[in-house]
């Protein structure tokens, strides 16, 4: 059964939260430790939730050094059946190693955010571009149309660092684009393609382009007709 809680959370943030709870990274040098018979033998002695917390006691004293000190019930005392062959393990390691199991820097340590907050922090943003774009017009109406601006958005953002502060400028880049496209989406659309293709910061009209190729196509007819006629 879901909690009431956990309902407020979307499909994303239920992923990231199994990822907080379920996936730690334990960062360590050593590479492993032989697992004795004992172990599992007494690792099948017990329940499936005192199996879980003996397992994780075990892995962690044995890789990041660490005592358990929130054992209870069987998982405790199948603990204390096997503390000293463990210890003993440990302290081979550590003798022969001469690591001290001080944990290693993690390469993420730069954002210590979890997945959860990470994609909260996401989706937040994105209401507020949402929040922000209500009350823009756009100029065209099509799921096209509105794709090629999200991509336009974006481009901006990653490429050149650059977000719209409020829905005026947006406006007024929108008002600039259908300008340039002299009202045609798909001439729009292709602005903003052609603007991304070449890493632009801003929109250019393409109309030139389109006469020079078109002057250059009737040039080429105009010069065929006339060596058509010179061979006859």
């Amino acid at each position: 059964m879901v909690s009431v809680k956990e309902k407020r959370y979307t499909n994303t943030q239920r992923f990231a939260l199994i990822v907080d709870k379920k996936i730690m990274v334990k960062l360590t040098k050593r590479k492993g430790f032989n697992f004795f018979r004992s172990y599992y033998d007494v690792f099948n002695e017990l329940g499936d939730k005192a199996k879980l917390e003996f397992i994780n006691a075990l892995l962690d004293k044995q890789f990041l050094g660490v005592d358990p000190n929130n054992l209870t019930g069987r998982a405790k005392f199948a603990w204390i059946s096997q503390m000293h062959s463990i210890d003993q393990q440990v302290k081979g390691y550590r003798d022969k190693s001469g690591y001290n199991f001080t944990p290693l820097a993690s390469p993420l340590a730069r954002d210590s955010s979890t997945p959860l907050q990470q994609v909260q922090e996401k989706e937040k943003e994105q209401e507020k571009e949402k929040e922000q774009r209500r009350g823009v017009i756009f100029p065209f109406n099509s799921k096209e149309f509105f794709i090629a601006w999200d991509y336009w958005r974006d481009y901006k953002k990653k490429e050149h660092r650059f977000s719209f502060k409020t829905k005026q400028s947006e406006q007024a880049a929108l008002k600039k684009l259908n300008n340039l496209a002299d009202g045609i989406e798909s001439t729009a659309i292709e602005i903003i393609n052609e603007s991304m293709a070449n890493g632009w910061k801003g929109f250019f009209k393409i109309e030139k382009r389109k006469n020079d190729k078109t002057k250059e196509a009737i040039k080429q007819v105009a010069l065929n007709i006339v060596k058509g006629g010179q061979a006859s």
